[in-house]
């Protein structure tokens, strides 16, 4: 058995993570040892984390020191693979691997297209990739125009470069989403209709040309809009509800640490995104044969869906498109087992095997 090391930020809820805590778990389900590190022991996916796996915080308090707290404890765990993910855990962990003699056993991802950041952080990502891409053992895509992007626009070396999707663990999310609603949303258990959307409230989901799009046919529908996450556009969002006269029909409820019940009760999943990395949401809703609509952004939404295949794609920030297309897939909704086969192509237990066979080149490149 092999000694598999995670390395991202915090355990905040977005997508990226969540799919680093589900491959540690499956993982060490299958015998590995395995070892959580993170900046930030914080966030509501902590207590997914699989009894078993060590964690370790590194508490850096900034990013330069982050690579050394991590050299360290790379000299001191001597793991067989390192796989860094999201924001700058690529860049730390890369240089760290360097000073701790082990820059040929780190695997790195990108879960979004490199758009410009106006962070430093987000600029010293955006730069730092093509050259990460050379250190590292390889660099996952978590989608074709990421891969693309890292190829074409910033020079990164084709043959470093693979695309994995995201998995959905399809047993977990059938099991959770018969369990019962959070008691603020009963209404919608007990049969109120509604259309779901999930994300970080932030610019990149774009959820004012979603809920504007809603307003456009709140009059011809039952439907609530209910928007699940945290963020901080939660307070603009609440406003532009009500200057637009929805806010009853618009619900932010925050975080719900299950939200599958919500996803296979709702009779239309709605993603407005002006970028995605890969978009696990869509997944998730396929999952449990929820219908979908999704803008066709750059990242993932028009590789899930097959170009349009298992859902409508409309353009990015048109709001009536959107509206036309959710009417449009309320009236006549794609058969639930049509859904439920598409997301078993990115299964839990599939994407892992790549994940493994990947890592196993490792072991090939270092034989004596």
């Amino acid at each position: 058995m092999k000694h598999y090391l995670f390395y991202i930020h915090s355990f905040a809820g977005g997508g990226a993570e969540r799919v680093a805590v589900m491959l540690a778990g499956r993982f060490h389900e299958n015998g590995h040892t395995v070892s959580f590190v993170v900046n930030r022991a914080e966030g509501p996916l902590k207590q997914l984390l699989a009894p078993g796996i060590s964690l370790h915080e590194l508490n850096p308090g900034s990013h330069p020191a982050s690579v050394f707290l991590f050299a360290a404890l790379l000299r001191k765990t001597r793991p067989d693979y390192i796989h860094c993910r999201i924001a700058l855990c690529p860049l730390a962990g890369v240089l760290g691997a360097l000073l701790a003699g082990m820059p040929g056993r780190v695997v790195i991802s990108y879960h979004n297209p490199f758009y410009p950041e106006g962070t430093f952080g987000g600029r010293l990502v955006r730069y730092a990739a093509p050259l990460l891409t050379r250190l590292s053992f390889r660099t996952i895509c978590v989608s074709s125009d990421i891969k693309n992007e890292l190829r074409d626009r910033f020079r990164a070396p084709a043959g470093k470069l693979v695309v994995i999707h995201n998995p959905v663990d399809m047993e977990e999310i059938n099991l959770k989403s018969h369990a019962p609603f959070p008691a603020h949303l009963n209404a919608y258990q007990e049969g109120r209709p509604y259309i779901l959307s999930v994300g970080r409230l932030t610019g990149q989901k774009d959820f004012p040309t979603l809920i504007r799009a809603f307003h456009q046919l709140h009059k011809n529908i039952p439907h609530d809009l209910i928007i699940l996450g945290r963020g901080p556009l939660e307070h603009d969002l609440g406003k532009l509800s009500g200057e637009l006269g929805i806010k009853d029909r618009v619900i932010l409820p925050g975080f719900v640490a299950n939200p599958f019940p919500l996803f296979r009760r709702a009779s239309l999943f709605a993603l407005s995104s002006l970028f995605e990395g890969f978009g696990n949401v869509l997944i998730e809703a396929l999952a449990v044969g929820t219908p979908i609509v999704s803008t066709d952004c750059p990242g993932g939404p028009g590789e899930i869906l097959a170009h349009g295949r298992y859902g409508r794609l409309v353009p990015v920030g048109d709001s009536r498109a959107l509206a036309e297309a959710m009417q449009s897939t309320l009236a006549d909704p794609p058969a639930a087992g049509i859904l439920q086969g598409r997301a078993e192509n990115f299964s839990l237990a599939r994407v892992s095997r790549q994940y493994l066979e990947l890592f196993s080149e490792i072991d090939t490149s270092h034989a004596p």
